[in-house]
């Protein structure tokens, strides 16, 4: 009975140790190295959408169950992407004052992104491809897809730290995805 006991003590810490580790904090870098990682990240994600976007308008239309499918697979694939963008960045928060709120800012806009086009897609996939309404539900999801930037807000605008604006500012590749004035 005693070695049930510690068996079952020490099978309880392991988890919570493990599971603490498995909750890591963001890495703090320097403005203009999360200024690199959000922009990129960003950009990467644009041409996701645009290759979405090309690649719909490629689609087959004549038979709508197939049609249906493969838009699914592919605003899938763009969700993924955008969960994949978040959990690059969660990883991560610029080192300035209020750091931390900066990088939740733009945690929440792509867990938000995330959520608009998972809840799209689904919405899209319950519809029936053979029924009256299917024309509507295929514009529904295009809508969402066109949208998706406009309805997420703009996280940059609420960066007021100077460092990180000089940052996005000097940045390469966030010229494409933000204008700092």
């Amino acid at each position: 009975m005693r070695h049930l006991r510690i068996g079952v003590v020490l099978g309880t810490v392991a988890v919570l140790v493990l599971g603490m580790a498995g909750a890591a904090a963001a890495k703090t870098v320097s403005p203009k190295k999360y200024a690199k990682s959000l922009c990129t990240t960003l950009s990467d994600l644009v041409e996701s959408q645009n290759e979405l976007v090309d690649t719909y308008n490629t689609l087959p239309v004549d038979d709508p169950a197939t049609f249906q499918s493969q838009t699914v697979d592919l605003v899938n694939g763009f969700v993924a992407d955008l969960q994949a963008a978040e959990a690059k960045l969660k990883k991560l928060k610029p080192d300035v004052d209020g750091g931390k709120k900066v990088a939740k800012v733009f945690n929440e806009y792509l867990t938000g992104q995330a959520t608009e086009m998972q809840t799209a897609v689904d919405t899209f996939a319950a519809a029936d491809s053979n029924g009256v309404a299917f024309a509507a539900d295929v514009a529904a999801l295009e809508v969402a897809i066109s949208l998706l930037s406009t309805t997420a807000g703009d996280p940059f605008s609420e960066v007021t730290n100077q460092d990180l604006l000089e940052a996005f500012d000097e940045e390469s590749s966030c010229e494409e995805i933000v204008t700092v004035f």
